[in-house]
Protein backbone atom coordinates (compact mmCIF):
# COMPACT_ATOMS: atom_id res chain seq x y z
CA UNK A 1 0.00 0.00 0.00
CA UNK A 2 1.05 3.63 -0.13
CA UNK A 3 2.66 5.40 2.23
CA UNK A 4 -0.20 7.51 3.72
CA UNK A 5 -2.87 6.07 1.46
CA UNK A 6 -6.18 5.97 3.53
CA UNK A 7 -8.15 2.70 3.68
CA UNK A 8 -11.88 3.40 2.53
CA UNK A 9 -14.19 3.99 5.46
CA UNK A 10 -17.76 3.03 5.46
CA UNK A 11 -20.10 6.15 5.23
CA UNK A 12 -22.67 6.35 8.21
CA UNK A 13 -25.41 8.69 6.62
CA UNK A 14 -28.14 6.33 5.34
CA UNK A 15 -29.57 8.44 2.49
CA UNK A 16 -33.78 8.41 3.14
CA UNK A 17 -35.77 5.69 1.29
CA UNK A 18 -38.57 7.17 -1.39
CA UNK A 19 -41.87 6.08 -1.92
CA UNK A 20 -41.96 2.71 -3.23
CA UNK A 21 -43.12 2.56 -7.21
CA UNK A 22 -46.55 2.31 -7.98
CA UNK A 23 -48.19 -1.23 -8.57
CA UNK A 24 -47.62 -1.75 -12.61
CA UNK A 25 -50.91 -3.12 -13.92
CA UNK A 26 -51.96 -6.80 -14.68
CA UNK A 27 -52.51 -7.29 -18.19
CA UNK A 28 -55.94 -7.67 -19.33
CA UNK A 29 -55.66 -11.54 -20.34
CA UNK A 30 -55.21 -13.16 -16.80
CA UNK A 31 -59.28 -14.48 -16.97
CA UNK A 32 -59.66 -17.10 -19.36
CA UNK A 33 -62.93 -17.24 -20.77
CA UNK A 34 -64.94 -20.72 -19.05
CA UNK A 35 -62.37 -20.60 -16.43
CA UNK A 36 -63.83 -21.83 -13.19
CA UNK A 37 -62.09 -23.78 -9.78
CA UNK A 38 -62.31 -27.59 -10.13
CA UNK A 39 -64.28 -29.17 -6.96
CA UNK A 40 -60.93 -29.73 -5.04
CA UNK A 41 -59.22 -26.22 -5.63
CA UNK A 42 -62.78 -24.65 -4.71
CA UNK A 43 -62.80 -27.04 -0.70
CA UNK A 44 -59.64 -24.85 -0.08
CA UNK A 45 -62.07 -22.35 0.44
CA UNK A 46 -59.45 -19.66 -0.46
CA UNK A 47 -60.05 -15.48 0.04
CA UNK A 48 -57.22 -12.73 -0.44
CA UNK A 49 -57.97 -12.49 3.28
CA UNK A 50 -56.34 -15.96 4.43
CA UNK A 51 -52.82 -14.91 2.66
CA UNK A 52 -52.18 -11.80 5.33
CA UNK A 53 -50.77 -12.40 8.49
CA UNK A 54 -53.28 -9.64 10.65
CA UNK A 55 -51.98 -7.93 13.74
CA UNK A 56 -54.71 -9.57 15.66
CA UNK A 57 -53.84 -13.30 14.85
CA UNK A 58 -51.75 -15.22 16.68
CA UNK A 59 -48.56 -15.85 14.68
CA UNK A 60 -48.07 -12.25 13.88
CA UNK A 61 -46.12 -11.86 17.12
CA UNK A 62 -44.34 -15.21 16.99
CA UNK A 63 -40.98 -14.95 15.22
CA UNK A 64 -40.24 -18.13 13.03
CA UNK A 65 -37.56 -20.28 11.90
CA UNK A 66 -37.01 -20.41 8.14
CA UNK A 67 -36.26 -24.02 7.13
CA UNK A 68 -33.98 -23.59 4.40
CA UNK A 69 -34.68 -21.31 1.25
CA UNK A 70 -38.63 -22.26 2.32
CA UNK A 71 -40.28 -20.99 5.09
CA UNK A 72 -42.83 -24.67 5.99
CA UNK A 73 -44.87 -24.76 8.85
CA UNK A 74 -43.75 -27.53 10.06
CA UNK A 75 -41.18 -28.10 6.95
CA UNK A 76 -41.99 -30.27 4.27
CA UNK A 77 -46.02 -31.38 5.79
CA UNK A 78 -47.12 -31.87 1.79
CA UNK A 79 -50.51 -32.54 1.77
CA UNK A 80 -51.42 -34.51 -1.41
CA UNK A 81 -54.35 -32.41 -3.42
CA UNK A 82 -54.35 -34.62 -6.89
CA UNK A 83 -52.90 -36.92 -9.14
CA UNK A 84 -50.57 -34.91 -11.34
CA UNK A 85 -52.57 -36.55 -14.65
CA UNK A 86 -55.60 -35.21 -13.08
CA UNK A 87 -54.59 -31.67 -12.29
CA UNK A 88 -53.47 -31.69 -15.85
CA UNK A 89 -56.93 -32.58 -17.24
CA UNK A 90 -58.26 -28.85 -15.35
CA UNK A 91 -57.63 -26.83 -18.17
CA UNK A 92 -60.08 -24.93 -17.29
CA UNK A 93 -59.12 -24.91 -13.49
CA UNK A 94 -56.72 -21.52 -12.97
CA UNK A 95 -55.55 -22.96 -9.76
CA UNK A 96 -54.66 -26.35 -11.52
CA UNK A 97 -52.69 -24.37 -13.94
CA UNK A 98 -50.76 -22.22 -11.93
CA UNK A 99 -49.75 -25.43 -9.42
CA UNK A 100 -48.31 -26.88 -12.35
CA UNK A 101 -46.32 -23.73 -13.37
CA UNK A 102 -45.43 -23.26 -10.35
CA UNK A 103 -44.01 -26.39 -8.78
CA UNK A 104 -41.26 -26.87 -11.50
CA UNK A 105 -41.17 -23.69 -12.88
CA UNK A 106 -42.56 -23.72 -16.26
CA UNK A 107 -40.55 -26.90 -17.17
CA UNK A 108 -43.14 -30.16 -17.93
CA UNK A 109 -44.36 -32.10 -15.13
CA UNK A 110 -43.73 -35.59 -14.76
CA UNK A 111 -46.51 -38.00 -14.32
CA UNK A 112 -44.51 -40.63 -12.64
CA UNK A 113 -41.31 -40.56 -10.65
CA UNK A 114 -38.21 -42.73 -11.87
CA UNK A 115 -39.53 -45.80 -9.93
CA UNK A 116 -43.15 -45.70 -12.21
CA UNK A 117 -44.54 -44.02 -8.57
CA UNK A 118 -47.36 -42.04 -9.58
CA UNK A 119 -46.76 -38.19 -8.41
CA UNK A 120 -48.83 -36.07 -6.89
CA UNK A 121 -49.17 -32.19 -6.07
CA UNK A 122 -48.63 -31.51 -2.99
CA UNK A 123 -49.38 -28.08 -0.99
CA UNK A 124 -48.68 -26.89 2.18
CA UNK A 125 -48.87 -23.39 3.61
CA UNK A 126 -46.03 -21.65 4.99
CA UNK A 127 -45.13 -17.87 5.51
CA UNK A 128 -42.70 -14.97 4.62
CA UNK A 129 -41.56 -11.47 6.10
CA UNK A 130 -39.45 -9.27 7.67
CA UNK A 131 -36.02 -10.64 9.72
CA UNK A 132 -36.54 -10.32 13.41
CA UNK A 133 -33.40 -10.40 14.31
CA UNK A 134 -30.64 -10.02 12.71
CA UNK A 135 -28.31 -12.51 14.76
CA UNK A 136 -30.08 -15.84 14.04
CA UNK A 137 -32.37 -16.77 11.12
CA UNK A 138 -35.63 -16.05 13.06
CA UNK A 139 -38.34 -13.92 10.76
CA UNK A 140 -41.32 -12.21 11.22
CA UNK A 141 -44.41 -13.62 9.95
CA UNK A 142 -46.08 -11.01 7.61
CA UNK A 143 -47.85 -12.81 5.13
CA UNK A 144 -48.78 -16.15 4.02
CA UNK A 145 -47.94 -18.61 0.99
CA UNK A 146 -48.42 -21.76 -0.76
CA UNK A 147 -45.87 -24.01 -1.17
CA UNK A 148 -46.15 -26.51 -3.73
CA UNK A 149 -44.30 -29.45 -4.32
CA UNK A 150 -44.34 -32.99 -6.30
CA UNK A 151 -45.37 -36.09 -3.51
CA UNK A 152 -46.14 -39.24 -3.38
CA UNK A 153 -49.60 -40.39 -2.31
CA UNK A 154 -48.19 -40.68 1.55
CA UNK A 155 -47.58 -36.84 1.02
CA UNK A 156 -43.81 -37.54 1.18
CA UNK A 157 -41.60 -35.61 -0.96
CA UNK A 158 -40.19 -37.07 -4.50
CA UNK A 159 -37.31 -34.58 -4.10
CA UNK A 160 -38.05 -33.56 -8.07
CA UNK A 161 -38.57 -30.05 -7.33
CA UNK A 162 -36.98 -26.94 -5.84
CA UNK A 163 -37.93 -26.38 -2.26
CA UNK A 164 -39.64 -22.96 -2.08
CA UNK A 165 -41.83 -23.39 -5.20
CA UNK A 166 -44.90 -21.23 -3.71
CA UNK A 167 -47.68 -18.75 -5.02
CA UNK A 168 -49.25 -15.73 -3.19
CA UNK A 169 -51.62 -13.20 -3.63
CA UNK A 170 -50.87 -10.90 -5.75
CA UNK A 171 -50.13 -7.43 -3.98
CA UNK A 172 -52.69 -5.66 -6.67
CA UNK A 173 -55.37 -7.28 -4.87
CA UNK A 174 -54.23 -6.81 -1.22
CA UNK A 175 -57.59 -6.44 1.34
CA UNK A 176 -58.39 -2.90 2.82
CA UNK A 177 -55.77 -2.04 5.85
CA UNK A 178 -53.22 -4.65 4.76
CA UNK A 179 -50.43 -3.75 6.88
CA UNK A 180 -47.90 -1.69 4.86
CA UNK A 181 -44.92 -4.16 5.78
CA UNK A 182 -46.82 -7.16 4.30
CA UNK A 183 -46.93 -5.42 0.86
CA UNK A 184 -43.48 -5.04 0.47
CA UNK A 185 -43.28 -8.86 0.31
CA UNK A 186 -46.52 -9.97 -1.61
CA UNK A 187 -45.20 -10.79 -5.48
CA UNK A 188 -45.85 -8.15 -7.97
CA UNK A 189 -47.41 -8.05 -11.22
CA UNK A 190 -44.13 -8.32 -13.35
CA UNK A 191 -43.52 -6.26 -17.06
CA UNK A 192 -43.66 -9.13 -19.85
CA UNK A 193 -40.85 -7.90 -21.97
CA UNK A 194 -38.40 -5.55 -20.40
CA UNK A 195 -37.09 -5.07 -16.75
CA UNK A 196 -38.93 -2.75 -14.43
CA UNK A 197 -35.71 -0.39 -13.66
CA UNK A 198 -38.02 2.24 -11.33
CA UNK A 199 -38.58 -0.95 -8.79
CA UNK A 200 -35.00 -1.58 -9.31
CA UNK A 201 -33.73 1.95 -8.38
CA UNK A 202 -36.14 1.41 -5.30
CA UNK A 203 -34.64 -1.72 -4.01
CA UNK A 204 -31.71 -0.29 -4.53
CA UNK A 205 -32.43 2.38 -2.30
CA UNK A 206 -33.80 0.78 0.35
CA UNK A 207 -29.98 -1.46 0.11
CA UNK A 208 -28.95 1.55 0.85
CA UNK A 209 -30.39 2.76 3.62
CA UNK A 210 -31.12 -0.21 5.43
CA UNK A 211 -28.45 -3.01 4.50
CA UNK A 212 -25.05 -1.41 5.80
CA UNK A 213 -23.02 -4.52 4.96
CA UNK A 214 -23.71 -3.82 1.29
CA UNK A 215 -22.18 -0.90 0.98
CA UNK A 216 -18.92 -1.12 -1.01
CA UNK A 217 -17.14 0.69 1.62
CA UNK A 218 -17.76 -1.38 4.16
CA UNK A 219 -16.42 -4.16 2.89
CA UNK A 220 -13.27 -2.48 1.22
CA UNK A 221 -13.24 -0.85 5.25
CA UNK A 222 -13.50 -4.84 6.37
CA UNK A 223 -10.59 -5.88 3.26
CA UNK A 224 -8.31 -3.17 3.87
CA UNK A 225 -8.75 -1.75 -0.10
CA UNK A 226 -7.72 1.61 -0.61
CA UNK A 227 -10.37 3.17 -3.48
CA UNK A 228 -9.92 1.50 -6.70
CA UNK A 229 -8.93 5.48 -7.70
CA UNK A 230 -5.48 5.03 -5.44
CA UNK A 231 -5.05 1.27 -5.96
CA UNK A 232 -5.40 1.04 -10.16
CA UNK A 233 -3.81 4.72 -11.07
CA UNK A 234 -5.25 3.55 -14.77
CA UNK A 235 -8.33 3.59 -13.39
CA UNK A 236 -11.17 4.06 -16.06
CA UNK A 237 -15.15 3.92 -16.33
CA UNK A 238 -17.46 4.90 -19.09
CA UNK A 239 -18.92 8.49 -17.97
CA UNK A 240 -22.69 7.54 -19.15
CA UNK A 241 -23.48 11.50 -19.09
CA UNK A 242 -20.73 12.71 -21.16
CA UNK A 243 -20.91 9.49 -23.33
CA UNK A 244 -16.84 8.36 -23.45
CA UNK A 245 -14.20 6.90 -21.15
CA UNK A 246 -13.04 9.11 -17.88
CA UNK A 247 -9.55 8.56 -16.21
CA UNK A 248 -10.79 8.87 -12.69
CA UNK A 249 -7.55 10.74 -11.23
CA UNK A 250 -8.28 13.41 -13.52
CA UNK A 251 -11.94 14.30 -12.47
CA UNK A 252 -13.64 15.92 -9.61
CA UNK A 253 -15.22 12.76 -8.00
CA UNK A 254 -15.06 11.53 -4.34
CA UNK A 255 -13.68 8.19 -3.18
CA UNK A 256 -16.78 7.06 -2.59
CA UNK A 257 -18.49 8.13 -6.15
CA UNK A 258 -20.92 5.67 -7.28
CA UNK A 259 -20.43 2.86 -10.21
CA UNK A 260 -21.34 0.10 -12.12
CA UNK A 261 -19.36 -2.72 -12.92
CA UNK A 262 -20.03 -5.40 -15.48
CA UNK A 263 -19.36 -9.13 -15.28
CA UNK A 264 -20.36 -11.14 -18.01
CA UNK A 265 -18.69 -13.48 -21.20
CA UNK A 266 -16.75 -12.41 -24.14
CA UNK A 267 -16.86 -16.06 -25.98
CA UNK A 268 -16.94 -15.39 -29.85
CA UNK A 269 -14.54 -12.33 -29.48
CA UNK A 270 -12.92 -11.60 -33.03
CA UNK A 271 -10.44 -9.12 -33.71
CA UNK A 272 -9.55 -6.18 -31.76
CA UNK A 273 -11.35 -3.80 -34.14
CA UNK A 274 -14.74 -6.68 -34.12
CA UNK A 275 -14.89 -6.79 -30.81
CA UNK A 276 -14.53 -3.05 -30.34
CA UNK A 277 -11.74 -3.21 -27.42
CA UNK A 278 -9.69 -0.01 -26.54
CA UNK A 279 -6.37 -0.52 -27.43
CA UNK A 280 -3.61 2.70 -27.04
CA UNK A 281 -3.92 3.73 -30.87
CA UNK A 282 -7.78 4.61 -29.97
CA UNK A 283 -8.07 5.11 -26.18
CA UNK A 284 -7.23 9.02 -26.49
CA UNK A 285 -10.55 8.82 -29.21
CA UNK A 286 -12.50 7.31 -26.74
CA UNK A 287 -12.09 10.45 -24.34
CA UNK A 288 -13.66 12.87 -26.49
CA UNK A 289 -17.24 13.44 -24.99
CA UNK A 290 -20.10 11.95 -27.16
CA UNK A 291 -17.49 9.19 -28.36
CA UNK A 292 -20.26 6.51 -27.56
CA UNK A 293 -23.77 8.36 -28.64
CA UNK A 294 -22.27 8.35 -32.20
CA UNK A 295 -24.10 6.07 -34.17
CA UNK A 296 -21.41 4.34 -35.89
CA UNK A 297 -19.75 3.58 -32.48
CA UNK A 298 -22.72 2.39 -30.64
CA UNK A 299 -23.66 -0.02 -33.11
CA UNK A 300 -20.39 -1.34 -32.73
CA UNK A 301 -20.89 -2.21 -29.26
CA UNK A 302 -21.42 -5.62 -28.63
CA UNK A 303 -24.72 -6.05 -27.58
CA UNK A 304 -24.54 -7.16 -23.59
CA UNK A 305 -21.81 -3.79 -23.54
CA UNK A 306 -24.22 -1.45 -25.18
CA UNK A 307 -27.47 -2.98 -22.72
CA UNK A 308 -25.40 -2.76 -19.61
CA UNK A 309 -25.30 1.10 -20.59
CA UNK A 310 -28.69 1.45 -21.04
CA UNK A 311 -29.13 -0.51 -17.77
CA UNK A 312 -27.20 1.50 -15.93
CA UNK A 313 -28.27 4.78 -17.20
CA UNK A 314 -32.01 3.84 -16.15
CA UNK A 315 -30.60 2.50 -12.66
CA UNK A 316 -29.67 6.23 -11.99
CA UNK A 317 -25.55 5.31 -12.11
CA UNK A 318 -23.83 7.55 -14.43
CA UNK A 319 -20.35 5.26 -14.75
CA UNK A 320 -19.52 2.25 -15.61
CA UNK A 321 -17.23 -0.19 -15.59
CA UNK A 322 -16.06 -2.45 -18.49
CA UNK A 323 -12.96 -4.19 -18.61
CA UNK A 324 -12.63 -4.47 -22.72
CA UNK A 325 -12.98 -0.77 -22.29
CA UNK A 326 -12.04 0.58 -19.32
CA UNK A 327 -8.70 -1.34 -19.33
CA UNK A 328 -6.01 -0.62 -22.36
CA UNK A 329 -6.01 -4.14 -23.79
CA UNK A 330 -2.79 -3.95 -25.52
CA UNK A 331 -1.51 -1.95 -22.52
CA UNK A 332 1.87 -2.90 -20.68
CA UNK A 333 3.98 -1.86 -17.57
CA UNK A 334 2.59 -0.79 -13.68
CA UNK A 335 -0.47 0.78 -15.13
CA UNK A 336 -2.09 -2.02 -17.14
CA UNK A 337 -0.65 -4.73 -14.55
CA UNK A 338 -2.16 -2.77 -11.37
CA UNK A 339 -5.96 -2.71 -13.62
CA UNK A 340 -5.23 -6.75 -14.34
CA UNK A 341 -4.34 -7.75 -10.32
CA UNK A 342 -7.16 -5.75 -8.85
CA UNK A 343 -10.17 -6.46 -10.23
CA UNK A 344 -11.50 -8.16 -6.75
CA UNK A 345 -11.02 -4.20 -5.73
CA UNK A 346 -12.50 -3.19 -8.90
CA UNK A 347 -15.89 -5.48 -8.86
CA UNK A 348 -15.66 -4.87 -4.58
CA UNK A 349 -15.78 -1.57 -4.59
CA UNK A 350 -18.54 -1.08 -7.44
CA UNK A 351 -22.22 -0.64 -6.28
CA UNK A 352 -24.02 -2.94 -8.16
CA UNK A 353 -22.47 -5.67 -10.83
CA UNK A 354 -24.38 -6.08 -13.69
CA UNK A 355 -24.25 -10.03 -14.25
CA UNK A 356 -24.99 -11.22 -17.71
CA UNK A 357 -24.66 -15.23 -16.57
CA UNK A 358 -27.09 -17.13 -19.45
CA UNK A 359 -25.37 -15.98 -22.53
CA UNK A 360 -22.93 -17.82 -24.85
CA UNK A 361 -20.73 -14.21 -25.85
CA UNK A 362 -20.98 -10.48 -25.58
CA UNK A 363 -22.76 -10.28 -28.74
CA UNK A 364 -25.95 -11.85 -27.76
CA UNK A 365 -27.49 -8.86 -25.40
CA UNK A 366 -29.54 -9.15 -21.68
CA UNK A 367 -32.66 -9.70 -21.43
CA UNK A 368 -35.53 -7.36 -20.62
CA UNK A 369 -33.20 -4.51 -21.65
CA UNK A 370 -34.19 -4.09 -25.30
CA UNK A 371 -36.93 -4.83 -27.26
CA UNK A 372 -34.82 -7.07 -29.34
CA UNK A 373 -34.46 -9.64 -26.67
CA UNK A 374 -37.48 -9.28 -23.69
CA UNK A 375 -37.89 -10.96 -20.37
CA UNK A 376 -36.95 -14.93 -20.85
CA UNK A 377 -40.87 -15.09 -19.15
CA UNK A 378 -43.09 -12.88 -16.89
CA UNK A 379 -44.56 -13.58 -13.85
CA UNK A 380 -47.52 -16.25 -14.09
CA UNK A 381 -50.53 -14.52 -12.93
CA UNK A 382 -54.21 -16.53 -12.46
CA UNK A 383 -57.51 -15.26 -11.83
CA UNK A 384 -59.43 -17.24 -8.93
CA UNK A 385 -62.08 -14.70 -8.89
CA UNK A 386 -62.84 -11.13 -9.36
CA UNK A 387 -60.74 -9.12 -7.64
CA UNK A 388 -58.25 -12.34 -6.59
CA UNK A 389 -55.58 -13.10 -8.01
CA UNK A 390 -52.35 -15.23 -7.33
CA UNK A 391 -48.91 -15.34 -8.71
CA UNK A 392 -45.67 -17.53 -8.51
CA UNK A 393 -43.27 -16.21 -6.45
CA UNK A 394 -39.97 -17.79 -7.45
CA UNK A 395 -37.68 -20.35 -5.02
CA UNK A 396 -34.51 -18.36 -3.54
CA UNK A 397 -32.36 -20.80 -4.91
CA UNK A 398 -33.54 -20.44 -8.28
CA UNK A 399 -31.04 -16.95 -9.07
CA UNK A 400 -28.44 -19.62 -8.08
CA UNK A 401 -29.27 -22.58 -9.72
CA UNK A 402 -26.62 -24.37 -12.18
CA UNK A 403 -26.24 -21.82 -15.17
CA UNK A 404 -25.04 -25.14 -17.48
CA UNK A 405 -24.79 -24.77 -20.62
CA UNK A 406 -23.54 -21.06 -20.50
CA UNK A 407 -19.67 -20.63 -20.29
CA UNK A 408 -20.55 -18.03 -17.44
CA UNK A 409 -20.32 -21.39 -14.99
CA UNK A 410 -17.17 -22.55 -15.92
CA UNK A 411 -15.45 -19.59 -15.03
CA UNK A 412 -13.28 -19.67 -12.21
CA UNK A 413 -13.79 -15.93 -11.16
CA UNK A 414 -16.51 -13.30 -12.41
Amino acid sequence: MASGARKAKPRHSAPPIPPAPPLPPVPDDVALPGDMLCSVCASLELTPRRFIVWPDEPEHRQPALAAGPAKLHPPSSFVPLGLVTDVKKNTCCPLCRLLLVAVLDNHAVPDVDDRGRSLYIGITWGSDGRKHDKHDDSYCQDIRSIFIGLVLESGQSAQLNPLGANISLLANDAPPKTPSVALRFLPRSLHRDTIDFDLARWWIAVCEARHKPCDPSHMMHEMGWESPRTAVPAFRCIDLGQDCLVLLRNIQAPDSFKYAALSYVWGRAGSDDDFFKTLQANVAEREVPGFFARDENRRRLPATIRDAMTATRRIGIQYLWVDSLCIVQDGSGADWLDAIRKMDVIYGAANIVICSARTFSAFDGMDGVSPSRPRAHARQVEQIAKGFRLACCEPIDAATEPLQPYPYESRGWT
